[in-house]
């Protein structure tokens, strides 16, 4: 699981990369840097918080139900995120994206 996450992790950023405007890159790769740290800190409290609260009797000792029903939470996430990367844009070819427009050549007015 952790070199699925570092892979997707990386292929992300170059989806992000490719799918934006080259003028807006920066605030692309910054959103998503700062929802995946958002979203895995809500997410693994979360989790720890639904675990906790299902215990065996006085005994203190975690319950089945808890990491069943934090699975399912889990789940209905990825559900979530999936239908969210179905609306990411298709990619624009390199030469079609848009960008900045061409500054003129100062330093050759200058010289000749």
């Amino acid at each position: 699981m952790g070199v699925g996450i570092g892979l997707a992790f990386a292929a992300m950023a170059n989806l992000i990369v490719e799918a934006v405007d080259r003028t807006k890159t920066l605030v692309a790769t910054a959103m998503n840097t700062i929802m995946r740290t958002i979203g895995g800190s809500l997410g693994g409290q979360i989790t720890a918080s639904v675990v906790a609260a299902h215990t065996v009797g006085a005994s203190g000792a975690l319950a089945e139900t808890g990491f069943t029903i934090a699975f399912v939470i889990s789940a209905i996430g990825v559900a979530a995120a999936f239908c969210a990367a179905l609306a990411i844009p298709a990619r624009l070819p390199f030469a079609a994206r848009p960008g900045p427009a061409p500054q003129p050549n100062m330093a050759a007015d200058v010289q000749g």
